[in-house]
């Protein structure tokens, strides 16, 4: 699992994760967490086979081997907004209250990921 933390984000904030999958068998999960918190992770998106789900077990994006994913919202106190290639997917996601100060992706077999965070 790779994670990397950040000054925690108390308010809104503004996501956009850049990340390009090496195949589409197979599982794994992105989640921004806090590490005061438990359970810690406070927004979650899963792959699985090829198929992108949000927390609520929404299905929200079909992805292909090496082609990049787009994936951005924004995240207010008690739910957030998704995008995929900045088409809306779901607009009134529920999502744990609490601050979020870090992300994380299971599965290290993607060829790219960036993440960028503006409050």
């Amino acid at each position: 699992m790779s994670s990397v933390t950040f000054t925690p984000q108390t308010g809104y904030f503004a996501y956009r994760l850049l990340a390009t999958p090496a195949y589409t068998t197979g599982n794994f999960s992105i989640g921004f967490f806090n590490t005061e918190l438990t359970p810690t992770t406070r927004i979650a998106l899963s792959g699985v086979s090829g198929k992108l789900f949000d927390q609520d077990s929404n299905y929200i994006h079909s992805y292909n081997i090496n082609e990049e994913l787009n994936i951005s919202g924004n995240v207010f106190t008690g739910k957030h907004n998704i995008f995929i290639n900045e088409a809306a997917k779901n607009l009134n996601c529920s999502r744990l209250t609490g601050n979020i100060s870090g992300f994380s992706i299971t599965d290290p077999n993607f060829t790219n990921i960036s993440l960028i965070i503006r409050s």
